[in-house]
């Protein structure tokens, strides 16, 4: 968080950040209330904690969602490797309808691990037609990680979104306490 030199004094700074233990105190809704009026400051204070409580928290879901988009996005690359050695099987038998190539296994471990219902049953060779079948059911899992990739980042835009928002509710905070502050001391 930037601040223009000279508009806050430094320990009013140091009081918006949130200390360990009031980081840690972050609830599942995103603020503590508790924390935020314990303190015997003025309301813009107790305003700017209570945005920089709910910006440390959007931040939080942020990098939660950024670490399940990097796992997904592992996946559809793994998916995409086992299609590319799945076609290169199918190409092998594609000029002739009759003959077949073994089901390899990192194809056979793939359906495996990830749960999923190998189209041509038990068939240990695969003729042309049965390795399409294969790749199309790869495909399908492919598009159906890639719809999980787009909407974790749809999440993520989400949650920068709202933490710019509340620093920029934080910054307002302290511009208005600073303005008050330098009214009154005219005024003395």
């Amino acid at each position: 968080m930037t601040i223009p030199y000279g508009t806050v004094p430094p320990t009013d700074i140091n009081t918006l950040v949130p200390t360990e233990t009031e980081s840690k105190e972050v609830t599942k809704e995103g603020v503590n209330l508790d924390a935020a009026f314990s303190s015997n400051s003025n309301i813009q204070l107790v305003f700017a904690k209570l945005q920089m409580q709910m910006a440390t928290a959007n931040k939080q879901k942020a990098e939660k969602s950024m670490d399940e988009l990097s796992t997904s996005q592992k996946a559809v690359k793994l998916c995409a490797d086992v299609i590319t050695k799945a076609k290169a099987e199918a190409a092998k038998v594609s000029n002739n309808l009759l003959a077949t190539t073994p089901l390899t296994e990192e194809v056979s471990k793939y359906f495996k691990d990830h749960l999923l219902t190998i189209p041509t049953k038990d068939k240990k060779d695969l003729t042309f037609a049965e390795w399409e079948t294969v790749i199309a059911a790869l495909n399908k899992q492919q598009e159906d990680i890639g719809v999980d990739t787009q909407q974790q980042m749809v999440y993520i835009n989400d949650f920068l979104a709202q933490y710019n928002s509340y620093l920029g509710g934080v910054n307002s905070c302290i511009a208005q306490a600073s303005n008050a502050l330098s009214q009154i001391a005219r005024n003395l």
